[in-house]
């Protein structure tokens, strides 16, 4: 491992924003599921999901939320290609960001996260 590079686990602090953007998604799931039916799932890792061990990490965390506010493409872990590049949407974001594209509706000028993504 590089010596640059933060060692991405699990702590207290990452399960609290974890169990914000499990919120997001699982607000905004009905909604979406019942508009389309055959929308894609959240895998069993997700950082959307509750308990995952992406979901108690803060610099994942992080990520996604800020990705979540900002609409910005939030990619799933799994489906990459051969150099290691996403490839997918995360299931998870797709379905947390509507609900913040609906808060956002209401404001007057575009929501934005005040921290840079991780490297």
């Amino acid at each position: 491992m590089s010596d640059d590079l933060i060692r991405n686990t699990p702590s207290p602090e990452g399960r609290l924003l974890g169990t914000v953007l499990a919120r997001l998604h699982d607000a905004a799931a009905p909604a979406v599921l019942a508009e389309f039916p055959d929308h894609a799932e959240r895998c069993a890792s997700c950082a959307f999901r509750a308990g995952s061990f992406p979901n108690g990490c803060v610099i994942t965390t992080m990520d996604a939320l800020k990705a979540t506010v900002e609409g910005t493409p939030f990619y799933c872990h799994h489906d990459c290609a051969e150099d290691g590049s996403p490839t997918a949407l995360c299931a998870g974001w797709a379905i947390a960001v509507t609900s913040i594209d609906e808060a956002a509706g209401k404001q007057l000028s575009p929501l934005t996260a005040n921290w840079e993504f991780s490297k």
